[in-house]
């Protein structure tokens, strides 16, 4: 078994909203990412319709309607178990950029956590 690497934890993403587009944009071409399985504020692991290369720079995009998010970072894993389907990859965010990255995480905060629809008490 492997030794953990992630420096910071993972959050589970849970959207059943369509309000927001992801991208990854790799040489000036963007693809759309099927699926966002969790995000930390240093990365984030996604479904792409392609595979792409361990170590290749790379921007993600998030759009919304407050946010508008690029973000650099590199592919660090790539995981294509049926050569048919989706490839799922992991993408490490710059750590030079810590407000963007910062800034990401705070834009989905809210597919993150589980709300209950319970008014917050003071």
């Amino acid at each position: 078994m492997t030794k953990e690497k992630r420096q910071h934890s993972r959050k589970p993403f849970n959207s059943t909203e369509n309000d927001f587009s992801f991208y990854l944009e790799d040489k000036g071409e963007l693809y759309e990412i099927n699926s966002v399985q969790d995000v930390s504020i240093s990365g984030v692991g996604v479904g792409m319709p392609k595979e792409f290369n361990i170590g290749q720079k790379v921007a993600l995009k998030y759009d919304s309607a407050d946010y508008h998010i690029a973000i650099n970072g590199t592919i660090i894993w790539c995981d294509n178990i049926s050569n048919l389907g989706p490839c799922r990859l992991g993408v490490e965010f710059d750590p030079g950029n810590k407000e963007d990255n910062a800034l990401f995480f705070l834009a989905v905060r809210k597919y993150l956590d589980p709300f209950d629809g319970v008014p917050f008490k003071t």
